[in-house]
């Protein structure tokens, strides 16, 4: 019999899907949907002790692709406390609390790290990661916020530290995915004290413009526009490395995200480290109750495969991963299955392709000597028709 459940650093999960700091976990009425449709946790909306900016929420997606946002709302100090006192009491579920104090003054970090436990979180999520708040002064190397904060391995490893030693709960600091190399990051954060890391596939990128109104802003009652948060699918393969990098450099808890959109995508973050799968975008197009599809297709998948908890599959894909130098492959022809070939002609449509594909009487057929064996046909058949070897 397979199970969904854990405990970690002393605190029970009935499953390990957590839903993201995000507009999902910004009233006490979602947080408590989450937990009805099968949250196994969340993390409340950030809240902050002094904010940079004050954002107002402007959201933009496409459908199955990305979510992108130049601005969001975060809740002030006693409107973070009274979210996660409130929450407490309506939910059983354990919460993260997302947080973050002002730069380099590792007191206030530790001031609101208190209250918010006083305030009932079970964990706090210490925000290293939002891409969107105003850039800092370079004058004022202190005055940094989020990503900011994120890429500066001695300031994460200061903060950390003042916030374990106020603290009796976990701490995982959620750090940066925007476009550096974090592993120093995160090994720093190991040795500060954290218990855990969170892992966000999103990074910045430029807004979506409007070329039929001369490169207007895109997006819903906007006049200008900014470069933001991007997050989503499109993502996901990053959130991934990242999850296998804090696992072959650390031994933190990881809570892995980026993009999860099914079961099988929450089965191949663990497999490469993740403990807990953090999930937002796709809760966003679908709603809640998208994490009883995932639940039931996780426990499905570890039943039929001989799992019996999420900790025998955690970390298996790490054993096959290795530098581009020490690849491992083996050179075949592309073979074609015709009882499963349907003749779409997808896989003719690859200008590179050395083996010829073709379609002939409604078959897809190649010329073996001259395949590479590349792969790519077989990535992108929708019937699962090429293999090789």
């Amino acid at each position: 019999m397979s199970a969904l459940n854990q405990t970690i650093s002393g605190i029970h999960y009935e499953n390990p899907f957590v839903v993201s700091s995000s507009p999902l976990t910004d009233s006490v009425d979602c947080i408590k949907a989450a937990e009805d449709n099968g949250a196994g946790a969340v993390s409340t909306k950030l809240t902050m002790l002094e904010q940079p900016v004050k954002g107002v929420r402007k959201m933009y997606a496409v459908r199955g692709l990305y979510s992108f946002n130049p601005s969001d709302r975060r809740n002030d100090f006693e409107v973070g406390l009274e979210l996660v006192r409130k929450a407490g009491e309506a939910v059983d579920i354990p919460l993260w609390a997302n947080m973050a104090g002002p730069g380099d003054n590792y007191e206030k970090w530790a001031k609101l790290a208190k209250a918010l436990e006083q305030a009932g979180a079970d964990v706090l999520e210490l925000n290293f990661t939002c891409p969107n708040f105003a850039a800092p002064d370079p004058e004022k190397p202190g005055a940094k916020f989020g990503a900011a904060v994120g890429k500066d391995p001695g300031m994460v490893s200061a903060i950390v530290s003042a916030v374990k030693a106020a603290v009796g709960i976990p701490v995982y600091p959620k750090l940066t995915c925007d476009g550096f190399d974090w592993a120093p990051v995160a090994i720093a954060c190991e040795k500060a004290g954290a218990d855990g890391v969170t892992i966000n596939g999103g990074s910045s990128a430029a807004p979506p413009v409007d070329i039929y109104r001369g490169g207007k802003p895109k997006m819903a009652t906007m006049t200008m526009h900014a470069f933001g948060g991007f997050v989503g699918p499109a993502q996901r393969q990053v959130g991934m490395m990242r999850v296998a990098m804090a696992a072959q450099n650390t031994k933190l808890t990881i809570a892995g995200g980026g993009g999860i959109s099914t079961w099988e995508d929450a089965v191949e973050s663990i497999m490469y480290g993740s403990t807990f799968v953090t999930m937002c975008t796709k809760l966003l197009w679908e709603g809640f109750s998208w994490l009883r599809n995932m639940n039931e297709g996780l426990l499905n998948f570890m039943e039929e495969n001989g799992y019996g908890t999420l900790a025998d599959m955690r970390g298996l894909a790490l054993q096959y991963l290795t530098t581009n130098n020490n690849l491992q492959y083996f050179n075949a022809p592309a073979g074609i299955d015709s009882d499963r070939c349907s003749g779409c002609g997808i896989c003719t449509h690859i200008p590179s392709c050395t083996a010829n594909l073709r379609v002939e009487d409604k078959k897809a057929v190649l010329n073996p000597d001259t395949c590479i064996s590349c792969g790519y046909c077989a990535a992108l058949c929708p019937n699962d028709s090429i293999s090789f070897g």
